[in-house]
């Protein structure tokens, strides 16, 4: 699978469980905001790995300008992606028509490499405040 095709299942995962929720309005963009979310994980794990490994800042986080240039690139992105021609609807009816097994396994693994994008995350905050950065500066 293609990494474009698996950003894809990865929205198209997420829509499908904004649909199954009470509230189904605008999945579409429920969807978007989480991959948004997912993205960002995935850097900021990034960075905080570099910042640990090398005890020097991630470049993002040491500049407001490049943080700010990341909180709007990745979302405009996504939104060029999914929501301006409503590729989505596109998406959508091509992941529906593969067979159930597939498309529960592939559910399965996206749904955990969310949970250990998020996990990683966490451990790696705790990492970081454990660090005496005073040393450092």
């Amino acid at each position: 699978m293609s990494l474009k095709k698996l950003y894809y299942f990865v929205f198209y995962k997420l829509y499908k469980f904004f649909e199954t929720s009470p509230i189904r309005y605008w999945s579409e963009w429920k969807a978007s905001l989480m991959m948004d979310i997912i993205v960002g994980g995935i850097i900021t794990a990034g960075g905080i790995a570099y910042t640990i490994i090398t005890k020097k800042g991630f470049i993002v986080f040491e500049s407001n300008t490049l943080t700010w240039a990341m909180i709007i690139f990745i979302p405009l992105c996504n939104y060029l992606i999914f929501n301006n021609t409503d590729r989505w609807r596109l998406i959508i009816t091509d992941f529906d028509k593969w067979p159930k097994l597939k498309n529960r396994v592939g559910g399965i693994i996206v749904w955990s490499a969310i949970i250990l994008i998020f996990t990683t995350n966490i451990f790696l905050f705790y990492l970081m405040s454990e660090i005496d950065w005073k040393q450092y500066k």
